[in-house]
């Protein structure tokens, strides 16, 4: 089931929003949906075990006491692979946004021409996220969510890949990361380094020849590459 929040302290968007997206999702052919409606940021954020359930959250960045911007930082500590939309009528907020991971900013005046490319976007990318590939690890054969994939280190022949989980794993797996990276490079994975294939969404920061990824841990980028490697990060990110 595709499980959505709506959350504004206006009751006109929350249905309008609501509604909307009903049409939208119909449409589509998509009949097992749920979407709930918050009145603020303060009630959705004390209903945790209801945000681990969400795939999509619209919020509206100028609620009363607790903004969606403070709502999306709580929101985004519950479930990680929430999608955040933030739903506003100023444009001053996109900075903050993106330390957030929102997908999208909607400005109210403009929901009937920006909310379906906005649904269709976030459709889209749920399916890369429930991408899987199978791979031939040293272990044995296993099926990875490629989002989980953090990034994927050559050493001494092997491949080490890292995965995002209630603990962080490791796989390793023979062969060359050049054929690793025609595989991933579709799903968003640069090539940082010689030794290092980086999955984009897994990166914070890109500055001074280092990227630094969302478990900390810090890579280096040549100095020779690293124009190209800032350039391919903000426009995969663009996209995403």
């Amino acid at each position: 089931m595709l499980n959505i929040a709506v959350c504004d302290d206006e009751a006109f968007y929350r249905e309008k929003i609501k509604n909307e997206l009903r049409a939208i999702l119909e449409q589509r052919g998509i009949a097992d949906y749920r979407i709930d409606t918050w009145t603020s940021g303060e009630e959705l954020c004390n209903n945790q075990e209801k945000i681990e359930e969400y795939q999509i959250v619209f919020l509206d960045i100028n609620m009363e006491k607790m903004t969606g911007l403070e709502a999306a930082k709580i929101i985004k500590s519950v479930n990680q692979d929430i999608y955040l939309v933030f739903v506003t009528a100023y444009v001053d907020y996109a900075v903050e946004g993106y330390k957030v991971e929102a997908i999208r900013f909607l400005l109210k005046d403009m929901l009937d021409g920006t909310l379906t490319e906005c649904v269709d976007t976030v459709l889209e990318k749920m399916k890369y996220h429930r991408h899987k590939e199978k791979f031939s690890f040293v272990d044995g054969e296993r099926e990875v969510l490629i989002h989980k994939i953090i990034y994927i280190e050559s050493n001494k022949h092997k491949q080490i890949f890292h995965v995002q989980g209630e603990t962080e794993q490791t796989f390793l797996l023979s062969g060359k990361l050049e054929d690793t990276q025609k595989r991933l490079e579709e799903y968003g994975f640069i090539r940082i380094h010689k030794s290092f294939l980086v999955n984009v969404k897994m990166i914070t920061d890109v500055r001074n020849y280092n990227v630094t990824l969302k478990n900390g841990k810090i890579l280096p980028v040549p100095r020779e590459k690293f124009r190209q490697v800032k350039l391919q990060y903000f426009e995969m990110m663009g996209e995403i």
